[in-house]
């Protein structure tokens, strides 16, 4: 016996995406602007104490990515642009078993300006050794972006390393501003000129 319907309906089509779990964690490069939707993705990276914000201590429907710098010295990590409310993490290159190992985490950053619900992290990194990018949202908000790593030499984000980024290198020197703080030791000294001077000429 075999029978048919007829009649509108809706047909739902979901595919796994490949780097929803941090063991399948995706590479990416410097100054790459990677495209990402979080639409789907489960959770499975910890709470974290570092990232409570607005009540929420979690970076929800996650996503992975690794990361190894070139050269030494102050990364960031932006999802500047994206459709949604992000947040982001970075930890060391081995998935949080538990809580405590996050080494940054941010929510709502000023710095990306627009409505200000997307995400500007930073970390400090040794050349060669990877790290992991957590991806995510604030309370399970979900969409499309953008992610994009902007490596020590590039301390203008320009998306590139160049001459220009020496000279405002200085600049943020001489006004004492924390974007100069290339080594991460919490202040300015002449040790962040001679670091930064050696990650500019690794490149990214």
């Amino acid at each position: 016996f075999s029978a048919s319907v007829v009649g509108p309906f809706v047909l739902n089509v979901s595919a796994a995406i490949a780097n929803d779990a941090c063991a399948n964690a995706a590479t990416i490069l410097a100054s790459t602007p990677t495209a990402f939707c979080n639409v789907g993705a489960t959770t499975d990276g910890p709470t974290e104490a570092a990232c409570q914000f607005f009540s929420s201590n979690n970076v929800t429907q996650d996503l992975w990515y690794r990361y190894t710098p070139v050269g030494k010295g102050r990364f960031t990590v932006r999802t500047c642009g994206s459709t949604f409310d992000t947040k982001a993490a970075i930890y060391p290159n081995a998935c949080p078993a538990a809580t405590g190992t996050v080494l940054a985490c941010a929510d709502d950053s000023p710095e990306c300006g627009g409505n200000g619900r997307q995400t500007s992290v930073s970390a400090i990194g040794v050349a060669g050794t990877p790290y992991l990018l957590r991806i995510g949202s604030y309370l399970s908000a979900s969409g499309s972006g953008t992610v994009t790593v902007f490596c020590a030499a590039d301390v203008n984000f320009s998306g590139a390393a160049s001459v220009q980024d020496i000279f405002d290198f200085l600049e943020f020197y001489f006004a004492n501003n924390p974007r100069a703080d290339i080594n991460g030791e919490g202040g300015l000294s002449v040790q962040d000129i001679f670091d930064f001077l050696e990650t500019y000429f690794s490149g990214c």
